[in-house]
């Protein structure tokens, strides 16, 4: 409230009379309610508002706010009457994860108060308000503000006795609102705004009404939460149990895996394999100084075998294949469970894969995530670092299939048929290869072999794909990995990795539909092994045999 405003009150005969309500001057005589010094009213001026003002002495601080004060008292006495503000609570709690829920808020409307009697000045146990307002033998609390609002210790007395509270803010009137009575008196009964609620007894308790309500609801949520905790923390507990069984098998893995160790291994197991090696070559009539080495054909993970690649290599030659009558089927996994029965594989790769292929078709089983990944209480990581024995085997048979000791089935990946089942005839094909000269090939193209050479030409043309998109599979996933983004896309049609950044359609085939996947520097140095075993990608190399790797900077080989 300004300091430059006058006095609109005075006081005569114990009652406030507003200034245009008195006569001029001195026949007003009325007193300063503050300091009881005599008052003259100018009522009548022109240029200055109408006012109050000391006769003699000028000074008399707090004269207006006491006016202001003790009229407003004045007015709620005559009038018995009060509008009361809205009470308006919001029922609020927060689960142990600190979400915010609801109920149902606490709402009591604006109402008018008709008053038996008002007493003002009274004092009650503890406090005093500046007016109590009774009607039915119930009281309302009212505080007039001024300059000074309810302070912490009188409210929480009011609280503490549920005592009802009112306060009527008076501090922000205009000189204009003291010069009409009227209005004042409005701002003193019927104006709710500068109304409000220290304490209302009724709204407090249907609050916490509304907030006990409220509570239970939450308890039952934070049960729940509790108990979804619990499970989180006993499935990592399991998780933790189980994977501890299987750490020091992890950690031999992981070393093992070094090139230097593999190289290393291999080394040791030539040596030690020499005199069998040198056995079967001879049984199989191979010399390593003629012709294409096929025992020695490098392999993922051909290290496991607890023998050189040559031994086992050179076994299943002697075993499916020497003296085999030709379109005899192979079955790739039945050639895998012969050499590991036969030769064993490392120990801890045997425990790991084991483990990691129960999951997976109990995983597959039950509907479960890990059903393509394998243990559940192993990382992703440490699922793909596991190693398979059936790997190796299947990239040989291709191999023979590559250089025609084989044919490879086109309905089943598992399964290959015997061509040449020997050496020396394989020896003599090399040789009538070679001495076919372009007509006579030519010829035989177009009377007996065109249907197969064709086939034979798209599967190598299929294959020779496949090797360029698995080559740039690892250069996109490398390529994401290296724009620090651990948050990769796979395209669901040409099955490359895009990032972010590279915007929602796939920048090599321009489809839209992918997954999302997440890129780590294990997941890039086991990249080759990964997509390598991946069976999907012939049918990505179909659905989108065109694409553009000019990003990648990867050359077919």
């Amino acid at each position: 409230m300004s300091g430059d405003i006058k006095l609109p009150f005075g006081l005569k005969e114990g009652r406030l009379y507003h200034i245009t309500k008195v006569e001029n001057g001195l026949k007003c005589n009325c007193i300063c309610p503050n300091c009881e010094a005599k008052l003259i009213a100018r009522n009548q001026g022109k240029k200055k508002v109408p006012h109050f003002a000391h006769y003699k002495s000028t000074q008399c601080p707090g004269s207006l706010e006491t006016a202001i004060h003790l009229m407003a008292k004045q007015i709620i006495q005559d009038e018995l009457l009060i509008y009361t503000p809205k009470y308006s609570k919001e029922t609020i709690a927060y689960d142990d994860e600190g979400i915010p829920h609801y109920g149902k808020n606490t709402h009591i409307p604006p109402d008018n108060v008709e008053f038996d009697r008002v007493d003002v000045e009274v004092s009650k146990s503890g406090y005093r308000p500046d007016v109590i307002a009774f009607k039915n033998g119930k009281s309302l609390n009212i505080e007039i503000k001024v300059s000074h609002e309810v302070d912490e210790e009188k409210a929480s007395l009011i609280k503490s006795v549920q005592e009802p509270m009112l306060e009527i803010d008076l501090s922000d009137l205009t000189e204009d609102t003291l010069l009409d009575i009227e209005q004042f008196n409005w701002e003193v009964i019927q104006n709710v705004e500068n109304k409000e609620w220290i304490h209302n007894p009724k709204g407090e308790e249907n609050y916490e009404k509304n907030l006990a309500q409220l509570e239970i609801k939450v308890e039952q949520i934070n049960k729940k939460i509790r108990k979804q905790k619990e499970k989180k923390k006993d499935f990592k507990e399991l998780k933790e149990k189980k994977r501890e069984l299987y750490q020091e098998d992890l950690e031999r893995l992981e070393k093992a895996k070094d090139s230097k160790e593999i190289e290393d291994r291999l080394g040791k197991l030539e040596s030690a394999n020499s005199n069998l090696i040198r056995k079967q070559f001879q049984h199989i009539g191979y010399e390593e100084e003629v012709g294409p080495k096929i025992f020695s054909v490098q392999t993922d993970s051909g290290w496991i075998f607890q023998v050189h690649p040559k031994v086992w290599q050179s076994a299943i030659f002697l075993k499916f294949i020497q003296d085999e009558s030709v379109d005899t089927i192979i079955k790739a996994n039945k050639v895998k469970n012969w050499v590991v029965n036969k030769y064993g594989i490392l120990d801890f790769v045997e425990t790991l894969n084991s483990i990691k292929q129960k999951h997976k078709k109990i995983g597959k089983r039950r509907g479960k995530w890990y059903g393509e990944k394998g243990a559940w209480f192993f990382s992703d990581e440490e699922n793909w670092m596991i190693d398979s024995p059936y790997k190796p085997i299947v990239q040989y048979l291709n191999y023979l299939a590559e250089i025609n000791i084989l044919n490879t089935d086109d309905d089943d990946y598992n399964k290959f048929r015997i061509r040449i089942n020997s050496w020396d005839k394989y020896l003599a094909h090399l040789r009538r290869l070679r001495a076919i000269g372009k007509r006579r090939y030519k010829i035989a193209k177009k009377r007996k072999r065109v249907q197969y050479l064709y086939s034979k030409l798209v599967n190598l043309m299929n294959r020779r794909l496949v090797m360029k998109r698995i080559q740039d599979m690892i250069a996109s996933e490398k390529r994401v990995f290296e724009q620090n983004e651990k948050e990769g896309r796979r395209c669901k049609k040409c099955l490359l990795y895009f990032s972010k950044l590279d915007g929602d359609s796939c920048p090599f085939c321009e489809h839209d539909d992918f997954k999302e996947v997440l890129i780590s520097e294990s997941s890039i140095k086991n990249a080759k092994h990964r997509h390598a075993c991946n069976t999907s990608i012939p049918q990505a190399v179909e659905a989108a045999p065109i694409i553009d790797d000019s990003i990648l900077n990867v050359k077919g080989k």
